[in-house]
């Protein structure tokens, strides 16, 4: 989820593909493979035969995903920044969550915060793509662990239901802007590996 680069090439050898997050696999792969120099149809040829080898039922018109990515090249790249967490971090976790579930939320908030906010400590995430990355039910995430979030002033909402980047024609990933109340500073001994948000939660919980 952090590490896009990482998360790409996770779902080309079929691995942690959701249906609901499907979209999101369809777009890193293919942004991955044009980063390998592959044309249009050389592209299109290794997803079709991903979709048949992992027996993949959500499909979409794979066309419309490659040329998009191609037609927005400036705008479309994979990142793959290391996010280390600090002591100072778990302890502002702990001291205003005590719900297990809650807490893994609010570790993934701040990893992915501290790889993408910007100077206003403001970022985009899509619900679905939050289940996929940590396991938990997508309409819990939003109706329970991401309003205790706001509700303890560890998250703010800015903007609901807006389009990242991560589109093609009439395909959205439906995103909420947040911001995260906290002084991000990404420091400490502990890395996010592989992202693997439940490893890395079991080391620091």
């Amino acid at each position: 989820m952090v590490n896009e680069r990482y998360e790409a090439q996770q779902y080309l050898e079929g691995k942690k593909i959701t249906n609901d997050n499907a979209f999101r696999a369809y777009y890193l792969m293919t942004c991955l493979l044009r980063e390998s120099g592959l044309s249009k149809d050389e592209i299109r040829a290794k997803v079709k035969e991903w979709e048949e080898v992992h027996s993949i039922k959500k499909k979409y018109d794979v066309n419309k995903i490659v040329r998009n990515v191609f037609d927005y090249e400036d705008e479309v790249y994979l990142c793959d920044p290391i996010v280390k967490i600090n002591k100072r971090d778990v302890e502002i976790i702990n001291s205003r969550f005590d719900n297990k579930k809650t807490k893994l939320i609010a570790l993934a908030m701040l990893c992915y915060a501290k790889a993408y906010a910007n100077k206003e400590n403001e970022f985009h995430i899509s619900t679905v793509a939050l289940s996929a990355w940590s396991g938990l039910h997508r309409k819990t995430i939003a109706s329970r662990y991401i309003k205790e979030l706001i509700d303890f002033g560890y998250l703010e909402t800015v903007k609901k239901f807006c389009a990242n980047r991560e589109w093609s024609g009439s395909y959205r990933l439906q995103s909420t802007k947040y911001r995260i109340k906290l002084n991000l500073h990404n420091s400490g001994d502990n890395i996010l590996e592989g992202n693997d948000i439940r490893l890395l939660f079991s080391r620091l919980f």
